[in-house]
């Protein structure tokens, strides 16, 4: 059996963005779910690609790492995505003020262009 980490330190949230095709995590994201004991701490995924649904991303996750909490739904990026639609789910986690929110939103609406 493979040798696990459990990460150090004050956080207990993890965001973890990736793109995936029909539910599938990419290997890498596998290997990172795989390779770290995340406990009792929150795993929120970001998700762009085709053919995903949150529950399926959820499940996935879970399965990876069964003590993690997990939010109720995942932020599904598209190219047609509105920067409100990222701003009232990243609200509805209760992190980020406004302000921030929609710089962060603008960062990942570039990064998706090609």
């Amino acid at each position: 059996q493979a040798e696990t980490n459990t990460p150090d330190g004050p956080y207990e949230f993890i965001f973890l963005g990736f793109e995936a095709q029909n539910n599938a995590l990419p290997e890498a994201v596998q290997n990172f779910l795989e390779d770290n004991d995340f406990g009792a701490r929150t795993i929120i995924p970001f998700v762009s690609g085709t053919g995903n649904d949150s529950a399926g991303i959820l499940e996935a996750v879970s399965l990876l790492q069964p003590g993690a909490l997990l939010p109720d739904s995942v932020l599904l990026l598209s190219e047609d995505m509105e920067e409100q639609e990222i701003t009232d789910w990243a609200m509805e986690l209760g992190f980020l003020m406004r302000r921030r929110l929609r710089r962060a939103a603008r960062k990942i609406r570039w990064r998706q262009q090609p």
